[in-house]
């Protein structure tokens, strides 16, 4: 198991973080925060669409910034009752007030596949959570004008305060600590090897990692990861994203997936030690989406990327 954090002694050590980051709780179409820092409310707008509210819209000033977002189920794919998948995506901005898409926020759907057809439909989930994570490239004392002369707000040049998320706005020659509760948690690689023939079983190992101890599989698609030092809360957001070997030039529907996180009933899945994740593909004869092994049995790479937010943070937002 590779480690990618680095030892700097009495340095700090750099962390990824991000802007905002939120833990969103569905439930019979109605939306809570269960867990979040810099934003300030989620609301139901319509049928499946919701609106997200920064706290503090100047460190998103003209709406430079990218959203990441994977959803999460308690049920377990064996369960007769509920929906154990879904997706979830950005809508497109709308320009009217609030300006969803701009410096104050956004909006996201929740959607379904329908069982006969390849066509995503707008639904409202009986129970779901949404992990978002937001991440602005504005900086540099930059200002954005977009739909209307909507403008942003200032940047920090240096750590303080205002920016970067450090603990304290006052300068020595010491180093600040760069933590905050903006700063991950737990991130890493999960590579998928491919297999040596039908008969063997999947494996899959880790890459790139911080607080990771390890990762296990026991069916095709469905990876358990262990954090080294265990958060405080279950309450924690997780971002998944992937990337493979094409088994060919040409774009197959076999390569499009639905990654989520497992919760599990009463959270035996989603715990302060660790997190289950699961990687769903269409299987073409029954139109399904199920959890498969497709790219390691055909002698292909994957790899899932994972970051984590909250679950016990610390310094300022």
């Amino acid at each position: 198991m590779n480690n990618s954090a680095s030892s700097f002694s009495s340095f700090a050590t750099p962390l990824p973080s991000c802007d905002a980051w939120g833990l969103v709780n569905i439930a019979s179409g109605a939306a809570t925060l269960s867990a979040s820092t810099q934003i300030g409310s989620v609301a139901k707008s319509s049928t499946g669409i919701y609106t997200v509210s920064f706290s503090n819209p100047k460190r998103f000033g003209g709406g430079y910034y990218g959203i990441m977002m994977t959803p999460e189920f308690a049920n377990d794919q064996t369960s007769p009752t509920g929906i154990s998948y879904g997706m979830v995506m950005q809508t497109y901005s709308d320009f009217t007030a609030p300006l969803v898409g701009l410096s104050s926020g956004f909006k996201f759907s929740t959607m379904q596949f329908n069982a006969s057809t390849e066509v995503p439909q707008t639904k409202d989930f009986q129970s779901m959570r949404v992990n978002i994570a937001v991440f602005s490239f504005s900086g540099d004392g930059r200002t954005g004008a977009i739909g209307g002369g909507v403008t942003g707000g200032t940047y920090d040049l240096v750590p303080g305060a205002g920016g970067y998320g450090v603990t304290g706005s006052t300068y020595s020659s010491a180093i600040a600590s760069m933590k905050s509760i903006r700063t991950c948690t737990a991130y890493g690689t999960v590579v998928i090897p491919p297999v040596k023939d039908s008969g063997t079983q999947i494996c899959a190992y880790l890459e790139n990692c911080y607080n990771v101890k390890g990762v296990s599989t026991g069916s095709p698609g469905v990876f358990d990861i262990t954090f080294v030092n265990a958060l405080s809360s279950s309450n924690y957001c997780v971002i998944l994203s992937e990337e493979h070997q094409s088994p060919s030039n040409d774009f197959q529907h076999v390569e499009s997936a639905l990654l989520l996180i497992r919760a599990g009933n009463a959270n035996q899945y989603k715990t302060n030690g660790g997190f289950r994740m699961e990687c769903l593909r269409r299987e073409s004869s029954t139109q399904k989406w199920k959890t498969t092994s497709y790219f390691s049995k055909n002698g292909l790479t994957q790899r899932i990327h994972f970051m984590v937010f909250g679950g016990g943070t610390y310094g300022q937002p």
